[in-house]
């Protein structure tokens, strides 16, 4: 999707659209509409109309980043690739929504049930949707009718696609309540085939002022800390001290034990030649298979050793994504932070780890906060939050 990832640069000749909001619009404004142009979820509008008494389907809606622009069908046709390079938007309408952050606690106006709740239950877990974020987009979202009749009947069901933030809720309402079907992110990180689809997000991420090559890659958190309390690993690290000229055990961290254990390797470490061979070449090793042995192999989208195809999660281990951008700086462009934003990993919404090393600036972001799978390891506050019904 190269060519889709370069139409952040997509030139729209604003003069030619004739609509309310167009005035309104500053610099901004135009890259927020381009971008749900290029990156943002597409849905078919489909309305009621009263007064003709018949549906209409002339548009269709674009959303991300909390903007909503409607264009005219004609000229967006559905493609089978991703690419919407070659089509024509006759922009119709414009619609901001402010960014908010979720509540502690809500309250909603109508009753909200689940037409199978097992499926919501899915579906939020996996792409980490709290109960409250499912309220919160209802109630204070951006709309898009999805409406449909029933032929023999002539009744009306009124289904909508509620957009906040980066949360979609389709969901029917009726007179006495609000139904929802489906919930899920339309960033790409939400989507179960985000690692499949890593090639199409290289280039966004690249820094196109100088360069350079982009590769990301899976951490597994827990074996690591649980290699770091492990035997194995700190006769490696003592090993590795002992090498440099380190004598003092009072310099080793940990309890008095470690100390002893450090004092027997120096002592074994300086009493032939043929044991320092021995202890250089076995403690690596094996602080290395202790490593393996509590699932802490790191696995690359590019490059040698383990790659994403062979990621297999372990059941309430926690999971590191990285993000690492060659560059000779320790900052990154405008359109690096933004293109993190349409990809769901916003710097401002998620805690990150930063490091600048060896002309790599690596961006760390914990699973805990998204889930590209849904898996036990994403962590959702489903249901913990204070919901109350009523006005």
């Amino acid at each position: 999707m190269e060519n889709g990832n370069r139409t952040m640069d997509l030139v729209i000749d604003w003069k030619k659209h004739d609509y309310p909001i167009k005035d309104k619009l500053n610099a901004v404004a135009k890259e927020k509409v381009k971008e749900a142009l290029v990156f943002g979820k597409m849905v078919a509008v489909n309305h009621w109309n009263y007064k003709k008494n018949k549906m209409t389907r002339d548009q269709m809606a674009f959303y991300a980043n909390n903007t909503l622009v409607y264009v005219a069908k004609s000229g967006c046709p559905r493609q089978r690739d991703n690419s919407r390079d070659s089509w024509v938007y006759e922009i119709q309408g414009v619609h901001f929504l402010k960014n908010t952050s979720i509540p502690e606690s809500i309250t909603y106006p109508k009753p909200i049930v689940f037409q199978n709740k097992a499926h919501v239950d899915t579906r939020t877990f996996g792409r980490v949707v709290s109960k409250i974020e499912v309220i919160h987009a209802i109630n204070n979202g951006l709309f898009v009718c999805d409406h449909s009749a029933n032929k023999k009947t002539g009744y009306v069901f009124y289904d909508r696609y509620y957009f906040c933030n980066d949360v979609c809720v389709v969901a029917r309402e009726s007179k006495n309540e609000i139904t929802v079907n489906t919930v899920y992110r339309i960033t790409p990180i939400g989507d179960n085939n985000f690692l499949k689809q890593l090639s199409k997000f290289e280039w966004g991420l690249q820094n196109h002022l100088g360069g350079g090559n982009v590769n990301f890659g899976i951490k597994n958190e827990t074996a690591e800390r649980k290699w770091h309390e492990s035997d194995e690993y700190w006769d490696h690290v003592m090993v590795e001290s002992i090498k440099s000229g380190n004598s003092d055990a009072k310099s080793v961290p940990g309890p008095w034990q470690r100390r002893i254990r450090f004092l027997n390797i120096y002592s074994l470490y300086h009493s032939s030649k043929e044991n320092k061979r021995y202890l250089e070449h076995t403690i690596p090793s094996a602080a290395w298979m202790k490593l393996v042995e509590f699932g802490g192999i790191p696995y690359f989208w590019k490059g040698k050793g383990p790659t994403f195809k062979d990621f297999a999660p372990l059941a309430n281990h926690e999971y590191s994504f990285i993000i690492d951008i060659e560059s000779a700086e320790d900052s990154l462009t405008k359109r690096q932070v933004r293109y993190l934003q349409l990809l769901g990993l916003d710097l401002e919404k998620y805690p990150h780890e930063r490091i600048h090393k060896d002309g790599n600036l690596r961006l760390k972001y914990s699973m805990h906060n998204f889930s590209v799978n849904p898996q036990p390891w994403a962590h959702n506050n489903w249901g913990q939050e204070e919901i109350k019904y009523g006005a």
